[in-house]
Formats: structure tokens, sequence, C-alpha cells
């Protein structure tokens, strides 16, 4: 009898054991298959990249090209030569008049011509504030072409 008794208790705990290895396998199966599914944007997200620096190499190598330069010129053309803008300067918002600048290095930029100028010096552009205070140190920026 307690053999019988005692052979009922182990296939009752192997039939647990049984049921247990199922879940387990279950809960693998579906966190690899989780882990499938998070792999798959990560592979877009890269292919994005790939074709956005691809997007932009072509389109600076067609505009050191006769066309491209072409084209350039056209898009040039659709900018206005002047227009006003709102811009947030220190938490306030304020309307500023600003001109277009087309410069030999072959690039376009908006200046306040009230608050800066613009000079060619050496074969770079050199942007700087027409007022300048005694107490504040220089401050300008400078856009030059690099050739390699």
């Amino acid at each position: 009898m307690k053999d019988k008794k005692i052979e009922e208790v182990l296939l009752k705990g192997t039939d647990e054991a049984v049921e247990l290895k199922d879940m387990v396998w279950k809960n693998i199966e579906n966190r690899l298959n989780l882990e499938e599914r998070k792999v798959i944007p990560i592979k877009r997200r890269s292919f994005l990249k790939y074709g956005i620096v691809a997007a932009v190499l072509v389109i600076i190598l067609l505009a050191n090209t006769r066309y491209g330069s072409a084209a350039a010129d056209k898009i040039r053309k659709l900018f206005v030569p002047n227009k006003t803008i709102e811009q947030n300067l220190e938490g306030t918002g304020e309307k500023t008049k600003v001109d277009l600048e087309i410069s030999p290095m072959k690039y376009i930029i908006y200046l306040d011509k009230e608050m800066y100028k613009m000079d060619n010096i050496d074969g770079k552009d050199v942007i700087t504030p027409k007022n300048v205070a005694q107490n504040l140190p220089e401050v300008s920026m400078t856009i030059e072409q690099v050739l390699d």
C-alpha cells in the first residue's frame, strides 16, 4: 500500500514538473519573440540614417557640378530679398527686418543690417555687430570655405 502511494505521489510530482517545464519553454519563446520584434526597428533606423547620409552626399556632389550650380542658382532666386522675422530674445518676441546676402562662396544668409555688418576679409566672410559696447569682448562670426 505504501508503495502505491509513493508511486502516485511521484507521478503527480512529475506531472507538475512537466507543466512547469512547458510553462518555462513558453516564457522563453515569448521573450525571444519580443526581442526579435525590438531588433526590427533598429535595422529600420540605421537604414534611415544611411539614406539621409546618401541624400546629403548627392546634394553636395550635385552642388559642385555645373548642373548643380545652375540648380542652386534657381533655388537662390526663390528667396525674397528682404523679410520680417519674429525671434525670441531673452524670452520676448521681437520682429526684425532681415536682408538677403549672397556670398561669393555660394551660400546665402539673411542678415539684420541694422545690427550687423558683413565684410569679406582674405576670402572669408566676417559678420560683426555694428554697435560695440566698451565693456564687452569682441564678437564675430567667420564663414570660410576650405578646399581639400
